[in-house]
């Protein structure tokens, strides 16, 4: 379970934090949060994975893979550009998170996993809170749109518990971490296979309730492994060739099943 460091104006007012100005607060996340109506748009730009995550109610969370190893997003230049042709919503928000804390309720937080960069106590630094007890604009303009946010995180974590409840989480394909030379740990997918042979109950609940969507969106964004292949392991791609590669990849294992075909690198 992760310590988050929960908001008040009281224990607030010793936070100190740098407001992000571009995305280089993120150059060493790896992984970062996506909600379900945005996977279609994601994943036609970046992998997309299921991470086991106890804290949320479904024990798993959809994130967006931006880097192939731990403490580096690829995605991320060093100037602090984003590199890839879409930016999940979540980097509007990070490093803020909600608590849940039962019945439906959830408590505004920081979550550290996002907040090496942001949250210091330092120079150029500022008080998260004021002497007013007033939270920092910046920082209450992130909470804000995190709160916004708060139903279609919650739709995503409805989804994800029934994918869980139908069988469907698998680990990522190892062919597919080879092919992007991908070295994190914990990610998973859906089973096309299993998806393919539900029943027409099964699938039409999956399809009523979005879940099908999303299961989709993850399988066919595993094609998005291109991203990191074309890059040296270290280095970060520039914003012409982010999401395009050269020379010969085999995706092959992407077109194992009879279901989902996926044509050339071309």
């Amino acid at each position: 379970m992760r310590d988050f460091i929960l908001l008040n104006s009281k224990s607030g007012t010793a936070l100190r934090w740098v407001p992000p100005n571009s995305f280089s607060f993120l150059a060493s996340v790896p992984l970062l949060p996506v909600h379900a109506a945005e996977a279609g748009r994601i994943g036609s730009a970046l992998p997309l994975a299921l991470c086991g995550e106890p804290d949320q109610p479904s024990g798993w969370t959809l994130v967006a893979v931006c880097g192939r190893e731990p403490k580096s997003n690829t995605m991320v230049s060093g100037s602090g550009q984003w590199l890839a042709k879409s930016v999940p919503d979540s980097v509007r928000y990070l490093p803020f998170a909600l608590k849940n804390i039962g019945g439906g309720k959830a408590l505004a937080a920081i979550d550290p996993r996002y907040a090496g960069k942001v949250l210091v106590p330092r120079d150029p630094a500022v008080s998260l809170y004021g002497e007013d007890g007033e939270m920092h604009a910046a920082a209450r303009k992130r909470v804000e749109y995190l709160a916004e946010h708060q139903p279609k995180i919650s739709r995503t974590q409805e989804i994800l518990a029934l994918l869980e409840e139908t069988g469907l989480i698998v680990p990522w394909p190892e062919a597919a971490l080879n092919a992007g030379g991908i070295t994190l740990e914990g990610l998973h997918t859906i089973d096309e296979k299993k998806l393919s042979q539900l029943d027409d109950d099964a699938f039409l609940a999956l399809r009523r309730s979005g879940a099908l969507a999303t299961a989709y969106s993850c399988l066919l964004s595993l094609y998005q492994v291109r991203n990191f292949a074309s890059t040296p392991r270290g280095a970060k791609p520039n914003s012409e060739t982010a999401v395009q590669t050269t020379g010969d990849l085999d995706l092959e294992f992407l077109n194992e099943d009879e279901t989902i075909k996926f044509g050339p690198l071309r």
